[in-house]
């Protein structure tokens, strides 16, 4: 919303609605994943809000171009 649309609105639904609806078969999976092999291989994972933002960033310049 930020960055893209600030008139952009959303509407949260429950793990029941997305199968109900048809937008999902199955419910959600929680699972953890873990990145010590990729700190031993010298690969650098950013934070989570961090990459999600740049990534945001970029979609609103990309999405200028095409306007």
């Amino acid at each position: 919303k930020q960055y893209v649309d600030p008139a952009h609105s959303c509407e949260w639904i429950t793990e029941e609605e997305l199968v109900t609806e048809g937008l999902v078969t199955k419910k959600r999976s929680n699972n953890i994943m873990v990145n010590e092999r990729l700190v031993d291989l010298g690969i650098h994972m950013r934070p989570v809000l961090e990459a999600v933002e740049d990534a945001i960033k970029k979609y609103a310049e990309a999405k200028k171009q095409y306007l």
